[in-house]
């Protein structure tokens, strides 16, 4: 078999030990068996594996290790038997399956950050194909004014103001649809009534076909200046609409380097 496997006296002499474990005795096979644990592998005893070892052959219980081992460089998984003649041990190097799980670890870590970043700066929802929210972050829920509860398992029509006309959401659709980015901006509507606006970059997550099977929207709040932009389109109507209503005035408006405005 794979596992390595060697077994053992009442004394810790070798009586077996397999092909597979043949590799781990520097003198080789021959020149082990007869010969105690502790005399092959000198630095075994002071470690967890030798400690393990004799546990379970001082208790009589089976016993499962697995540990990084010094002397061989290595993660090692190791379960003892014990048994009136003496004790069997198998075990296996696990060294590439530890440095895969660190590195899926490392990553999941920093994935994490990544969304932790990315929840405290931006308004993020994702929404399954069809459009219906699988998740929020506590931004969105605070700009809308919905609890979580009310909008997963919903689309976004929840939020829709009726500002935007139809031909504007299906070019979104279609974008995302055919795997496209689509970056704008959009008018909602928040659960007391009250409108925001927000900068939308909406990221399509493709499957093996390039379908699309999820959506990740990320937004900024962009309300204060789409206010403040209406309010000087505003003023700026009245203005003119003061000034070209005075008969036989001629009126301009300069910067402070006199160039004219108006």
């Amino acid at each position: 078999i794979g596992e390595g496997v060697v077994s053992l006296d009442k004394d810790w002499r070798y009586v077996f030990i397999n092909e597979a474990a043949a590799s781990a005795h520097p003198n080789g096979k021959s020149k082990s068996l007869g010969k105690t644990m502790w005399e092959v592998h000198p630095a075994l005893q002071d470690t967890i594996f030798g400690q393990t070892y004799m546990e379970s052959m001082k208790s009589g219980k089976i016993m499962e290790i697995e540990n990084y081992y010094k002397p061989l460089d290595a993660w090692i998984s190791a379960k003892a038997y014990p048994s009136p003649d003496g004790l069997t041990i198998f075990y296996r190097n696990v060294t590439q399956a530890k440095i895969r799980e660190q590195q899926l670890a490392e990553t999941l870590k920093e994935l994490s950050d990544y969304k932790f970043a990315l929840d405290q700066a931006s308004i993020v929802a994702i929404t399954d194909q069809k459009g219906i929210i699988k998740y929020v972050n506590d931004n969105f829920c605070g700009i809308s004014k919905y609890s979580n509860q009310e909008l997963i398992g919903q689309d976004h029509r929840i939020i829709n103001s009726g500002f935007h006309p139809k031909e504007y959401i299906r070019d979104l659709w279609v974008t995302i649809a055919n795997g496209r980015i689509w970056k704008g901006e959009l008018k909602n509507k928040a659960k007391d009534g009250t409108i925001y606006w927000v900068d939308t970059t909406i990221i399509p997550f493709l499957d093996k076909d390039g379908k699309p099977y999820q959506y990740v929207a990320i937004r900024a709040d962009t309300t204060e200046r789409k206010l403040a932009e209406e309010r000087i389109g505003k003023s700026e109507k009245i203005y003119k609409t003061i000034a070209s209503s005075i008969p036989g005035s001629v009126i301009c408006l300069l910067d402070k380097e006199f160039r004219f405005l108006l």
